[in-house]
């Protein structure tokens, strides 16, 4: 079965919880740590995709390239209809990759 792949932007972030309720479906969890190897998946090969944060911002693609394809990658994952999640930058990255708004907050927030 294909696993739900999880892009992760900084270390050590995990889906923990999550974990276990995929596992509990039957679902297998795979990490792709992007400041590592830079190497997405292809849509064929996944379930679903979560993408999670980091301490970049969607518009910082001159200084991590990856995040230019990962829009690239989301857009397909939305053509194809596969399941995404998107968690503080993850979400930054699913907005702009649909044709949504993204600004910086007039305030930090941090959480829920």
């Amino acid at each position: 079965m294909k696993p739900v792949v999880v892009v992760r932007h900084e270390g050590p972030d995990r889906i923990r919880l999550a974990e276990d309720v995929f596992a509990e479906s039957g679902l297998r969890v795979a990490y792709v740590d992007l400041w590592r190897d830079h190497q997405l998946p292809s849509p064929a090969d996944v379930a679903a995709l979560v993408f999670l944060g980091g301490t970049m911002g969607v518009g910082d693609s001159n200084e991590f390239p990856f995040l230019a394809a990962e829009q690239d990658l989301i857009r397909e994952a939305v053509r194809q209809s596969i399941p995404l999640l998107g968690l503080c930058l993850g979400a930054q990255l699913l907005a702009a990759a649909t044709g949504g708004k993204v600004f910086r907050a007039a305030h930090r927030s941090i959480g829920f």
